[in-house]
């Protein structure tokens, strides 16, 4: 239920933003819907570099939030 009633208020807030000064263009939504894939090949490259560069591996990663949790 919780899930809903935040769904429905944003909706219901959405929508009522459109009859004020700060109301969002149509063309804004849609060119927020349109990917950017030249974009996000970029962020995902470097994203990977960063693992690479720190030498980081996926078990890496998991065992430190482990740690995090039972260490504090």
């Amino acid at each position: 239920p919780a899930v809903l009633i935040f769904t429905l208020t944003t909706l219901i807030c959405s929508i009522a933003m459109q009859f004020t000064e700060f109301r969002t263009p149509l063309e804004d939504v849609w060119s927020g819907m349109t990917p950017d894939v030249p974009l996000f090949v970029s962020l995902a490259v470097l994203a990977l570099s960063a693992y690479g560069y720190t030498g980081t591996t996926a078990g890496d990663i998991s065992a430190y939030t482990y740690w995090c949790i039972e260490k504090g």
